[in-house]
């Protein structure tokens, strides 16, 4: 029965979504947005957990971003649920196989980072989190300028699973499950390919190191680290934000010379919660970060 559901249930979702694919791009963006204010007025339980998050963040977010002293977890909140409702009309829009307008119509900026990196020869890593149109980054970056595989995690639902993955793989990409990467990852680096991995993903204190995420302790993956220090592979970071109705990706160095594992990883991390704080209303904030990690003290700070 279990398999059963698994199996009917995600085909019946996308029947529910056909519609909203079809719809205009622009409309489909303001009918979005829409449906996420309505969640942050009609979903109050949810509102409170990510206005919780928030303001437990906001100190650390002031400090990168002095920009946000005053503004409160309530309105951040409220403009983060607007961005979620466009993000899902965006994917649903992809999805479907609609949505190449808004692939054509990313923006890349820093590609000179990624073509001396390329030119190389070692390999390319390329950090990311769960901020802006992460899937529609992924996806533009292979139709325009090189495939890339991208390490993701297994969904609770098989199907659920399999269907990302069919949508992942457009335009030259190849996905690869987060359990036992790291052999596939290490292949493709040393025939100088490119790896998408999202870095603020919470790994179990077995996997992790401990690092400081918006200024509580998190168990971080050091896999990008270690793939660097055994193949010299340069580590870029890639986050995409949103400037009214573009998505702009823009790429930066990690430096790695001279560090070690535990300090590179600690280096990926603030990375990750400076985009954070430029852009606080587009990271993802239901996810559960600081999951398995001690409240105190924190680290690398």
């Amino acid at each position: 029965m279990a398999s059963l559901k698994d199996r009917i249930i995600p085909q019946l979702v996308l029947l529910t979504l056909l519609p909203l694919a079809l719809l205009p791009l622009s409309l489909a963006r303001s009918i979005g947005r829409g449906f996420g204010l309505l969640a942050y007025r009609v979903i109050p339980k949810l509102r409170r957990r990510i206005e919780e998050v928030m303001t437990a963040a906001l100190p650390a977010m002031i400090r990168l971003n002095p920009e946000l002293n005053g503004v409160t977890a309530s309105e951040l909140a409220r403009r983060f649920f607007a961005n979620l409702g466009m993000f899902f009309l965006e994917v649903v829009k992809i999805y479907f196989g609609l949505g190449q307008r808004i692939l054509e119509q990313v923006e890349f900026r820093g590609l000179e980072h990624f073509n001396q990196a390329k030119a190389a020869g070692r390999g390319v890593i390329f950090i990311t989190a769960h901020a802006g149109n992460w899937e529609a980054m992924a996806l533009a970056f292979g139709l325009k300028y090189h495939p890339m595989t991208i390490v993701v995690r297994h969904q609770r639902s098989p199907k659920v699973t399999e269907l990302l993955a069919a949508l992942r793989d457009r335009f030259g990409n190849d996905t690869v499950l987060k359990d036992g990467a790291a052999r596939k990852v290490l292949s493709v680096i040393r025939s100088g390919g490119v790896v998408g991995i999202l870095s603020d993903i919470a790994v179990p204190e077995r996997e992790g190191i401990l690092t400081s995420f918006l200024g509580r302790p998190a168990w971080t993956t050091p896999m990008p680290a270690v793939i660097a220090q055994k193949t010299g592979c340069t580590l870029l970071t890639g986050f995409i934000h949103r400037e009214q109705q573009q998505l702009i990706v823009e790429f930066a160095p990690i430096v790695t010379a001279g560090l070690d594992t535990e300090a590179i990883t600690a280096s990926i991390s603030q990375h990750i919660e400076q985009q954070i704080a430029r852009y606080p209303d587009e990271w993802f904030w239901f996810y559960r970060r600081w999951k398995g990690a001690p409240a105190s003290p924190v680290v690398n700070d």
